[in-house]
């Protein structure tokens, strides 16, 4: 998935918290 939004797993992270996704924090 983040090869094919080109995205870091930073980047993912930080879309996770922009859009409140309560299971990041499960992933770390």
């Amino acid at each position: 998935i983040l090869e094919e939004l080109n995205m870091t797993m930073d980047q993912f992270i930080d879309l996770c918290i922009l859009c409140g996704c309560d299971y990041c924090e499960s992933i770390r």
